[in-house]
This record gives C-alpha cells, structure tokens and sequence, in this order.
C-alpha cells in the first residue's frame, strides 16, 4: 500500500520539485531500481557525436534508453519489438533494435520518428523567429535539420539492453511512471 501511495506522488511533482524528491526518493524510502545508475548515473553519450557513440551500442539487441537535456529528463523509449525479429537480426549479424532507433533519433527526421516530432513541436518550435517560420514555409531552411541541431547540441542519452520486448516494454513503463525520481517532459 506505501509503494502504490508513493508512485501515485510522483505524479503529482511538478518538474521543478523533482531534484529534490528524487533525494527522498531513494534516500531510505524505497530502493532504486535495478537500472537507476545506468540510465541516471552513468557518464551520457553525445548525439553530437554520433560516431563514437554508436560504438557502444550492441548491433542487435532490445532495451531501453533515457535522453536528457543536462540533468532534466525529457524522454525514454525503448527499441526490439519484436524478439523473433531479434535473434533473426543477431544471427545475419543485421543492426536491429537499440542502435536503430537510437540514429534514427539523432537524425532529426521527423518522419516516422516520434522523438524528433516532439522535439521539433515542443522544444524547437517555440525558439524560432517569423522569419525562420518564414523561411520554412518558403523551403529555404529544413524543420528537420533544425531538429537535428537543437538533438545535437543540447541531448545526450543513456542506455541499457534487456532481454527480452517485454522486460524493455516494462522498465518503459516504469520510467514514464517516476521510477527515476522525475517523470520524462516530453512523453
């Protein structure tokens, strides 16, 4: 009954009480979960570097990831679907899963990427000027390469591999819920 009562709270939060509940959060009162360091503490990868960070991502593999504009948390997914697709990418040695969502995410287009539709609604849109609006309408600059530079310069992610669609659709779940201390901006 207190951990039900305790998630229900962490709904109420508004986002700048967040930092400081997260410390009564799990400073006593109920454990981190399993996956808090990695996706909280662990050092973050740059989508500005995109290049390097791939490296550390598995070829084929479900899970989870966390983006983060510095210490505020503005999105978590997850990516491996489908498990039988899974091992079928792993044996042809074919990137599936993590590694895919996670570039498409760094590309800026919003087609068919959730992510970038948010950033570019929700984060991009309200910093442009009329005539940046201007110029879009008129094909002179891309909303998605403007996506693409506010991902590049202002979000980085964490990430962790699971085993199975469905751990990955639970510890989503979780995190969109207030598991690490703060509930994601954007989704």
């Amino acid at each position: 009954m207190i951990l039900t009562k305790l998630k229900l709270v962490t709904k109420c939060i508004p986002n700048s009480l967040h930092k400081r509940f997260q410390k009564l959060h799990y400073d006593g009162y109920m454990p981190k979960p399993w996956y808090y360091d990695a996706l909280v503490s662990a050092p973050p990868y740059s989508f500005a570097d995109w290049d390097s960070a791939k490296q550390a991502i598995p070829e084929a593999t479900p899970g989870v990831y966390t983006i983060w504009i510095e210490e505020d948390l503005i999105y978590v997914g997850m990516s491996g679907r489908d498990d039988k697709k899974m091992l079928e990418a792993q044996k042809q040695g074919m990137p599936y899963g993590l590694i895919q969502r996670l570039k498409a995410h760094q590309s800026g287009r919003r087609s068919g990427d959730q992510f970038c539709v948010y950033v570019s609604d929700r984060l991009v849109l309200k910093t442009l000027s009329e005539g940046q609006i201007q110029e879009i309408t008129d094909g002179k600059i891309s909303m998605d390469q403007l996506t693409k530079d506010f991902i590049h310069t202002n979000c980085n992610f964490r990430f962790i591999a699971t085993q199975s669609a469905q751990e990955s659709f639970s510890v989503e779940d979780e995190i969109k819920q207030g598991s690490l201390g703060q509930t994601p901006l954007l989704n």
